[in-house]
């Protein structure tokens, strides 16, 4: 998504009181360097606040990291999320998330690292947190810390790491390693509400809108069932009007997932038995 489409897509974004992060992430959104540089100062400007996901592959040493996050927070990023687990380290030497987390402390920026652990990953999980020095130096928080309630903790990680870990999930790359999923019947889910419907519109580069931040389905095709517009044809604003205004989205945000599924199973619907999360159950049921 280049900067040029960024700024069109957020016309009419001061008309929303309620939106005060914008959160980059991918894929790796810093292969655009430039174009996040452009995209974090423009948000700066509108009083934004402002996250990235990374999975630190640029941070091949200290002084690169330090150069490369100073530059960012020059830029105007507010905070950063760093992927790193053993999927993740197959692709990216865990020296550089190493870098990233160093830079991160000295330049006193807001950070987390996501875990994605599975039932069978909690040896590599332990070792990598440990190799990380996050055994000791991290802040466990809950695997639903993530963007909306970042500003809960912004101030009090400063120069600390938040370690958020999130159970593999049976969709997206997961597909592959069905074997690490920890599956659960669904009463088990029917307490557990989504802090994302309602809060979130996530958009991809050609401006498809979601009011959630699972923009894929469970096959890893574009998941149309919870679009709620383009943004190229439409406006942020319009689209919250929307989301304020729709009846399913405030449902699943009072009621949850669960709720949803058990109306639609007792209606004759088929289900699964076992889901990975209440992610999974509500990507079922649509």
């Amino acid at each position: 998504m280049t900067f040029e489409a960024v700024r069109r897509y957020m016309q009419s974004f001061d008309e929303i009181a309620s939106l005060e992060w914008l959160a980059l992430t991918g894929g790796e959104p810093l292969l655009f360097f430039d174009d996040i540089q452009k995209v974090l100062a423009y948000a700066k400007q509108c009083s934004l606040k402002t996250k990235l996901v990374t999975n630190a592959y640029w941070a091949t040493d200290e002084h690169t990291a330090l150069e490369r996050l100073k530059a960012l927070i020059d830029s105007g990023l507010d905070f950063l999320g760093i992927s790193a687990d053993v999927y993740h380290e197959e692709y990216i030497p865990l020296e550089r998330v190493k870098y990233c987390l160093s830079a991160s402390r000295k330049l006193n920026l807001g950070h987390e690292v996501a875990m994605i652990t599975g039932q069978k990953d909690a040896e590599s999980t332990r070792r990598i947190l440990h190799d990380l020095h996050l055994d000791t130096e991290g802040v466990l928080v809950s695997d639903k810390l993530h963007l909306l309630d970042t500003v809960s903790y912004l101030g009090i990680l400063r120069g600390r790491t938040a370690v958020v870990l999130m159970p593999a999930q049976s969709f997206g790359r997961a597909t592959a390693h069905p074997e690490r999923v920890a599956w659960v019947p669904a009463e088990t889910l029917k307490h557990v509400t989504c802090p994302m419907v309602g809060r979130v519109v996530s958009v991809n580069p050609l401006g498809h809108a979601h009011w959630c931040c699972c923009m894929f389905g469970r096959d890893g095709v574009r998941n149309t069932c919870f679009e709620v517009g383009n943004l190229t044809d439409t406006t942020l604003a319009e689209i919250d009007g929307k989301l304020r205004t729709d009846p399913l989205v405030a449902f699943l945000a009072y009621q949850g997932p669960f709720e949803l599924f058990r109306h639609l199973r007792d209606g004759g619907v088929p289900f699964a038995e076992r889901f990975s999360c209440a992610c999974d159950l509500c990507l079922q049921a649509f």
